[in-house]
């Protein structure tokens, strides 16, 4: 037998100026190309008296639909408990990272406790060499190396990204500066959480997350 039929499709074209139109975008464009994938598969079977088991839609990414929206990219600083204050890290036409602020300053066993309950898969890498108390944070989910020089001009007490490069634990032990990575997926998930409960409250259509965690 055939196990599984797989249609590829590409969400990139549906990413309007809100997630609820780009969220309805991606429901007409995965319901119009996708409509007889089922119907498709069995015709074949039955042409060629083979079965096949499983039809499967595969689609872009969506936390690469997500970082189109700089107002839903705060939801870690949000979960974290801290107010978003500005923006950073100019990509396009739009910024892609925020500061964000604690009302209360946390000591740094404070803060990783925090981020630990925040993220339910722990956290990858810390390396606090910076200030003793941290109020003032920057956020970028996601591979965001290229943000730490920007971030340390800010003045903030903290970085925090998915991803880094193996220079940046050095960069940031000569800086002074505290840095986390808590892993690149991790970090992404915030958005697609928030896309898919959207879908759902918006659209009426079902939408859940599956927590498959990758070490990355």
């Amino acid at each position: 037998d055939i196990r599984t039929i797989t249609m590829g499709l590409s969400l990139l074209s549906c990413i309007r100026d809100d997630a609820k139109s780009t969220a309805q975008k991606v429901y007409d464009l995965v319901c119009s190309k996708a409509e007889n994938i089922v119907k498709t598969a069995s015709d074949l079977s039955d042409k060629y008296g083979i079965p096949i088991v499983n039809k499967r839609v595969s689609v872009t990414p969506v936390s690469l639909l997500c970082a189109a929206f700089p107002h839903d990219a705060p939801l870690i600083a949000k979960a974290l408990g801290a107010k978003v204050t500005s923006t950073f890290m100019r990509e396009g036409e739009k910024d892609i990272a925020c500061v964000a602020t604690f009302e209360n300053a946390l000591s740094k066993t404070e803060f990783m406790e925090k981020l630990e309950s925040v993220f339910s898969n722990g956290v990858k890498d810390s390396f606090l060499y910076g200030k003793d108390e941290i109020k003032t944070l920057a956020i970028c989910s996601g591979g965001g190396s290229s943000g730490l020089n920007e971030a340390l001009s800010l003045g903030v007490d903290c970085f925090l990204t998915g991803e880094i490069k193996e220079t940046s634990p050095i960069f940031a032990c000569e800086n002074a500066f505290n840095l986390v990575a808590c892993g690149h997926h991790r970090t992404e998930v915030f958005g697609v959480k928030a896309l898919a409960e959207r879908i759902s409250t918006e659209l009426g259509i079902f939408a859940e997350f599956v927590d498959i965690d990758n070490p990355i």
